[in-house]
């Protein structure tokens, strides 16, 4: 069995024992706009002892704030899925980094992606590949902001007082996220 904190706005409004996420029909509570939160594993007396209650109290409290970390992490997966580039253009971008790279190494280099680019807009295979690597270091430094932003959500959520910063915290990341394009 688990224990469950149900979560309404950061405010724990009741725990329950069940042995999978409860849904509302299974406890008879109105669950909308709640987060169901895994609290404690109630220990089987055949192989456990209790915890003192100060001990699960903390532990509650780590719990829930691993809890909401897992969930920054879900939203940061669902924004990451929703913005990914199909594979196929993900291999011509990789390969037509690769060619404006090897063109800084050797301006003699093979480049087929880079030189037809070039005679259908016209431009010199050398702007194309400036071009090409300035959109990848930008793309570096939006990764970059976006990776801080999640481990720093992370991290206050775990320093966070109690529940209800923790799902503000949560709340104000699946926010920020929303706002990625």
């Amino acid at each position: 069995m688990t224990r469950w904190g149900i979560f309404d706005d950061g405010v724990l409004k009741a725990t329950v024992l069940h042995p999978t996420e409860p849904t509302g029909a299974d406890i008879g509570l109105d669950l909308t706009g709640c987060s169901v939160v895994a609290l404690e594993r109630a220990p089987d007396p055949r192989f456990e002892t209790a915890s003192p209650s100060t001990g699960a109290i903390e532990s509650d409290a780590m719990r829930a704030a691993e809890a909401f970390a897992a969930q920054v992490d879900e939203i940061f997966e669902e924004r990451a899925l929703a913005l990914a580039v199909p594979e196929m253009k993900q291999r011509m971008h990789r390969r037509k980094e690769a060619e404006a790279r090897a063109l800084l190494v050797d301006p003699e280099a093979e480049t087929p992606m880079l030189s037809a680019e070039a005679a259908q807009t016209g431009q010199t295979v050398a702007e194309i590949a400036a071009a090409v690597l300035a959109k990848v270091e930008a793309a570096i430094a939006v990764d970059a902001d976006r990776e801080a932003a999640r481990r720093g959500a992370k991290l206050a959520v775990r320093a966070a007082a109690d529940a209800a910063a923790m799902q503000i915290i949560t709340n104000d990341f699946r926010d920020e996220v929303s706002l990625w394009t």
